[in-house]
């Protein structure tokens, strides 16, 4: 198994917020604000999530809201390439994680792409975090998916231990 580091909850939350700054809004959004950025209705984005296209968390105060991570609507994230990566989040019956397992795994720098958020690396920001992680994010787009659909997937093996 390749070495991954844990990381804190203090570490997860900055870098979820480090991201979130990149996207330059709200950490979740509505079904009917992603649905509006997406160009569908509310229902066509819970169908969305109900066939794994997407994915929700609950969203606080309200501990029965269920928010959208903002970042699903980047033209870079959304599509096929969420769609692969969140079937990749499973654990080892092949079921989905759920949605704070995907939120975590999109939001938190991983060892395996020089401490980039897979948010980061898809959609190509140069962080100026390091030499290794400036490179890296200016690879080609398939190259940057492919590193994260790799990383899903010991994300995956490690919760599934």
């Amino acid at each position: 198994m390749k070495d991954v580091r844990p990381y804190s909850e203090h570490q997860i939350r900055e870098a979820c917020f480090v991201t979130n700054e990149l996207l330059g809004a709200e950490v979740l959004v509505s079904a009917v604000e992603l649905g509006r950025r997406l160009g569908v209705n509310e229902g066509t984005v819970y169908a969305r999530e109900r066939q794994g296209e997407l994915f929700s968390v609950l969203s606080l105060p309200s501990a029965s809201a269920r928010g959208f991570p903002l970042f699903q609507a980047l033209p870079a994230i959304r599509g096929a390439i969420l769609s692969d990566v969140l079937a990749l989040l499973v654990d080892r019956d092949g079921n989905f994680l759920g949605g704070p397992a995907a939120h975590t795994f999109f939001c938190a720098p991983i060892y395996e792409l020089a401490f980039l958020t897979p948010v980061e690396l898809l959609v190509g920001a140069i962080t100026g975090k390091s030499e290794s992680a400036d490179a890296l994010s200016r690879k080609p787009r398939i190259d940057r998916q492919w590193r994260v659909k790799n990383a899903a997937k010991v994300f995956s093996d490690v919760c599934s231990a």
